[in-house]
């Protein structure tokens, strides 16, 4: 049962760097459109599906013990709120489709996945997989920096969902006067990312090189 458990971690873990990869760069082309909307199914929802999948068959058997902290409840109680909600705008207010309702309300439990795979798996690897993390999140800032310089100086397209025309997926270039967009990812979307980022790795980068120099020999800095 140790070495089943363990080939999943190594399985979770590698597909949680998958997801570090597709969702910051794989370009925002839409897979299924919605009827009334212009949010679209994109393949990045079907990876994130298939990950949240098989980190919740690798940690059923701790679950339990494992929402007790109170930031896990706390989202939990907002995704029963927003399913009451759900319910009212359905059956009660009549504000809303069904199929359009349960859509959003399962968008939010999206985004709330990463957040619990990443939890559940850190809790038990932490140590052996934070620097494995980190050089796949190098390696993708670096992806993406890349392509800003192509988008602006060398002319490569780039997919937004800004509105409702652009996010069928049409291919969009630079133009002078314009700004650069968020290469791979929505027009905020990838500029949150890099916000959240950048001051870490700038922080690791300082960390890293200081170096505690003794003076006149008595080991003080």
């Amino acid at each position: 049962m140790s070495k089943l458990f363990e080939r999943f971690n190594s399985l979770v873990k590698y597909a949680i760097a998958s997801l570090l990869v597709a969702i910051p760069l794989y370009p925002k082309f839409p897979a299924i459109r919605i009827p009334g909307t212009y949010v679209s199914v994109r393949l990045e929802d079907f990876l994130l599906a298939v990950v949240a999948l098989v980190a919740l068959i690798r940690f059923w058997p701790e679950l339990k013990g494992w929402l007790k902290d109170d930031i896990e409840r706390a989202i939990i109680i907002f995704l029963g709120v927003g399913a009451l909600s759900l319910v009212s705008a359905i059956f009660l207010t009549k504000s809303t489709s069904p199929f359009i309702g349960i859509l959003h309300w399962v968008r939010r439990i999206e985004y709330f996945a990463p957040f619990f795979i990443g939890l559940f798996f850190f809790r038990k690897k932490k140590e052996e997989t934070l620097e494995f993390f980190l050089k796949v999140l190098m390696l993708v800032l670096v992806a993406i920096f890349i392509y800003g310089v192509g988008q602006r100086y060398f002319n490569w397209p780039v997919i937004i969902t800004q509105n409702e025309e652009f996010s069928k997926g049409i291919a969009l270039r630079w133009i002078p006067g314009s700004h650069i967009n968020s290469t791979f990812a929505g027009h905020y979307d990838l500029a949150t990312f890099l916000v959240y980022l950048l001051p870490v790795f700038v922080g690791f980068y300082f960390f890293s090189n200081l170096e505690l120099k003794p003076e006149n020999g008595n080991g003080k800095v």
